[in-house]
């Protein structure tokens, strides 16, 4: 009896995690294909580094927030151990092709 259940278990629940995730899945395949991305390059010179960096990415956000573009992702660029500035990602819905 223990042996069977364990078995009816073992096949059963992948498949209730495949079945409750199937609609996430497709969810996000349909968006990834109606959205357009952009990143860019926010330069930070040696002399705005502790001063204007947070401000000028803050303003940044606000001009592609008015644009409709939402942010996704932020990666900092550093060379010889000083900053040189932070690529923004931002996406947006795009029309889906027909």
């Amino acid at each position: 009896m223990r042996k069977a259940l364990t078995m009816l278990l073992v096949a059963a629940v992948p498949v209730a995690v495949l079945l409750a995730l199937s609609p996430a899945l497709v969810a996000q395949t349909t968006l990834a294909a109606c959205t357009e991305s952009i990143t860019l390059f926010e330069d930070v010179s040696r002399f705005g580094r502790k001063n204007s960096a947070a401000k000028n990415m803050t303003e940044t956000h606000q001009q592609m927030a008015a644009e409709g573009w939402s942010f996704v992702d932020q990666e900092v660029l550093y060379e010889n151990a000083d900053l040189e500035g932070f690529y923004l990602t931002y996406t947006r819905p795009a029309a889906c092709p027909v």
